[in-house]
């Protein structure tokens, strides 16, 4: 049996973590190394935290 939940919860986990540094990238440091920096890592960030999410819950039904 395989044990998924942490692998969910670090995955929406680092989604997070990719929307608040695209945060705080956006409105304090305004470092762009690349053009849409913020963008990028909040869409990153997003569809990360969707898969997580998706992930259990499809997880969840099996229990």
């Amino acid at each position: 049996m395989r044990n998924s939940s942490s692998s969910t919860t670090g995955l929406i986990g680092v989604g997070i973590l990719l929307i608040v540094l695209g945060a705080i990238n956006h409105f304090v440091v305004k470092a762009n190394p690349v053009a849409h920096t913020s963008t990028i890592l909040g869409i990153v960030g997003l569809l990360a935290a969707i898969a997580g999410g998706a992930m259990m819950m499809r997880g969840s039904n099996k229990a």
